[in-house]
């Protein structure tokens, strides 16, 4: 009688502990998610702000600039002196996502954020121009043009 009991004890055992394990695994895959989700949150959140940061630069650039022209490269705006943003931002890429400048002319130019692996470290692309605007893709792509970028939702 003890051996049966001693039995089923370890029966039940192993099938608790099987079942912590199942739940013990949601748990962790939830978490795991939630943490990937709040990296993403917080990707973005720094990408809007580095691209009005960028939009800033461009302006006091042109301002300050005695042929009242928008720098080309993102690597003028450290170049300059004083530089208008730091060499980590130049360097195109941070937070998870890649900057880029898409199209400059006198007049007007195009800058892009987008994530370096969407889904991953960011689910939306951004786009700011001279008017200041920041706008939002909520697929992720990479925007390619400016009439692309004037036809996305304003970011409120």
């Amino acid at each position: 009688m003890k051996k049966r009991i001693s039995f089923i004890l370890i029966v039940l055992v192993m099938l608790l502990t099987a079942q912590f394990s199942v739940l013990a695994e949601g748990i962790l895959d939830e978490m795991q998610n939630k943490l990937i989700q709040s990296r993403m949150e917080a990707n973005e959140a720094a990408a809007q702000a580095a691209l009005k940061t960028l939009n800033t630069a461009f302006e006091a650039y042109r301002a300050s600039n005695a042929e009242s022209a928008y720098p080309k490269t993102l690597k003028e705006l450290t170049d300059a002196q004083p530089p208008y943003i730091t060499s980590d931002l130049a360097s195109g890429t941070r937070y998870g996502y890649k900057f880029e400048i898409v199209n400059v002319d006198e007049n007007s130019y195009l800058i892009i954020a987008y994530p370096e692996s969407v889904n991953s470290t960011g689910r939306y692309s951004f786009c700011v121009k001279e008017d200041s605007k920041l706008r939002i893709n909520q697929g992720g792509s990479r925007i390619e043009s400016r009439s692309e970028c004037s036809n996305l939702p304003l970011l409120e």
